[in-house]
């Protein structure tokens, strides 16, 4: 990706990164963050400001990631709110974890270990789906005692989505949601994931 764009690159950014998040067939990647617009209806725009702002002080990665960033935060958010200092920080602390995401997921396996060892239960019990609304590992993310990038590793471990994806189990709403959350956020962080010989190796040292 280019360090330098322009006010309205970065209105096309936003538009196909809103529209992968929002749309089961259109992929950011797959497009390149390419997307039909209109240069007149930008010039037309009240926010264009913003996106002039944002293309003269951050380069296209840095604006995807704060946008990543801070749709975990809130699905709904302005393009103005990419521009806050909480954002920037936000950003900066995500960057961290995500660089170092070997160490964050074995901190955060050793989170769920504890779980197991003060509630008394098996860790295998944790990824069971039968008979339950919910595994206890997935609403150990929905409570945010995990990260979602932990919960993502684990399942690609485990295969817990195989499971609850089962044409079986009756409408879930709320898993639904966060699985199409997780395929449309793996891709802007698959870069920063060990392959899954390591991540396995990590959780063994963890549960072995």
């Amino acid at each position: 990706m280019s360090d330098m764009f322009s006010g309205y690159d970065a209105y096309i950014t936003y538009l196909a990164f809103k529209l992968h998040f929002s749309s089961t067939t259109y992929n950011f990647f797959t497009y390149n963050g390419k997307t039909k617009s209109n240069p007149k209806s930008y010039e037309n725009r009240k926010d264009r400001y913003h996106f002039e702002k944002i293309s003269a002080r951050i380069s296209k990665e840095s604006f995807i990631e704060r946008m990543l960033v801070e749709y975990l935060e809130n699905q709904n958010f302005w393009i103005k709110d990419v521009l806050t200092a909480d954002n920037k920080a936000r950003h900066l602390v995500w960057r961290g974890y995500v660089e170092a995401f070997p160490y964050a997921f074995k901190s955060d396996l050793g989170k769920i270990k504890e779980y197991c060892l003060l509630n008394e239960i098996e860790y295998n019990e944790l990824f069971k789906t039968k008979g339950v609304t919910h595994p206890l590992i997935f609403k150990m993310y929905l409570r945010k005692d995990i990260r979602l990038e932990t919960f993502i590793c684990v399942d690609n471990l485990i295969k817990i989505s195989d499971k609850m994806n089962s044409p079986e189990r009756p409408r879930d709403p709320i898993w639904s949601d966060s699985f199409l959350l997780m395929q449309c956020y793996v891709p802007f962080i698959q870069k920063f994931l060990p392959e899954r010989e390591i991540l396995k190796k990590i959780f063994l040292e963890v549960f072995s």
